[in-house]
């Protein structure tokens, strides 16, 4: 099984690594199809 994986790199403190490999990578599955914690603790709280 193949799995897409998007590179999405935040802006913010981005240039701090200096050319350092990366060593971890983070998956984040909220569960919500929209965007912010309100509606991520709407997600959880009522399903």
């Amino acid at each position: 099984m193949k799995m897409l994986i998007n590179k999405i790199f935040i802006r913010y403190n981005y240039s701090s690594r200096k050319g350092e490999k990366m060593k971890y990578i983070v998956i984040n599955n909220t569960g919500n199809k929209d965007k912010g914690a309100v509606s991520n603790n709407h997600y959880y709280k009522y399903f």
